[in-house]
């Protein structure tokens, strides 16, 4: 007998299913990248809380300054920022005092999902590594705010500002923290994925003003609602998207991150219970 040939109506129907079982396998393969992204990214955070360990027993227990001596100097032969305190301890020896841009371990840069030029940014701004550190870990401590601090003012390691500007209408204070004293050391979060240098949550009126990238909740300028939120960091950097990074979103537990913890162990978080171990002001 005469061989069949297909119809045009069978030929359609094969190839919407290929195409239906190509979109499932593209969903599974992104989801799976996602995740081994993540996996990487976690286990550059332990090599981080590595350093962090060995850092801290060569300087009597005090954690790294998030920028040493104060944020105000420009200057970048006078300034340190925290991860290239850590990079001697992670194969990268430094010398602050000639470099002419941020130098620093490899590792600090090595998060699989952080893209710079995806922010629109200038990829040529190094101090963004993909990885902050968590400044309110700083707050509430030291000596009571009296404005801006300046070097001259610093007196002795517990007095030392960690460039966070404080003024004496903020009401807090601005110091040196050793790891030993922090409280609840297994919820406290040491350093995570951010678009900045650093990881800062607020929790006062939410103020869009200049379109960061790095601002979560997104709302309107005229909403004065007084609410917890990021004012850097990347809370949707291993799930979901900014939208769901938002206490109000039904969507806010897709939004994830990896963070590292003051016992040295790293994990990721939900938007919710990252701002819940971001917000805790002191040691």
């Amino acid at each position: 007998m005469p061989a069949r040939a297909f119809t045009l109506v069978e030929l359609l129907v094969v190839i919407g299913i290929i195409a239906v079982l190509i979109s499932v396998l593209l969903q599974a393969l992104s989801k799976a990248r996602t995740q081994a992204q993540s996996v990487a990214c976690l286990s550059n955070l332990r090599q981080l809380g590595n350093a962090y360990r060995m850092y801290v027993d060569a300087n009597k227990g005090w954690l790294p300054y998030n920028r040493y001596p104060n944020w105000e100097e420009t200057d970048r032969k006078k300034y340190v920022l925290w991860y290239e305190a850590l990079s001697p301890y992670l194969g990268k020896k430094l010398d602050p005092a000639t470099a002419q841009k941020n130098e620093y371990a490899a590792v600090i840069r090595n998060c699989p999902s952080w893209d710079l030029n995806a922010l629109n940014l200038n990829s040529t701004l190094d101090y963004y590594p993909g990885y902050g550190q968590n400044f309110r870990l700083f707050l509430g401590t030291g000596r009571p705010a009296e404005g801006s601090m300046k070097p001259t003012q610093n007196a002795g390691a517990e007095w030392l500002s960690t460039g966070i500007n404080p003024t004496a209408a903020q009401g807090y204070a601005v110091g040196a923290v050793k790891l030993s004293k922090l409280r609840n050391i297994t919820r406290r979060v040491i350093c995570g994925d951010s678009v900045d240098n650093h990881i800062g949550v607020s929790n006062t009126v939410f103020v869009p003003g200049y379109g960061n990238p790095w601002d979560f909740p997104h709302r309107p300028t005229n909403d004065p609602t007084p609410q917890l939120y990021f004012a850097t960091g990347a809370p949707n950097r291993h799930g979901g998207n900014p939208q769901d990074a938002n206490l109000t979103s039904r969507r806010k537990g897709l939004a994830r991150a990896n963070y590292l913890m003051g016992d040295g162990h790293a994990e990721s978080l939900d938007y919710v219970s990252a701002l819940k171990a971001l917000s805790t002001l002191g040691n």
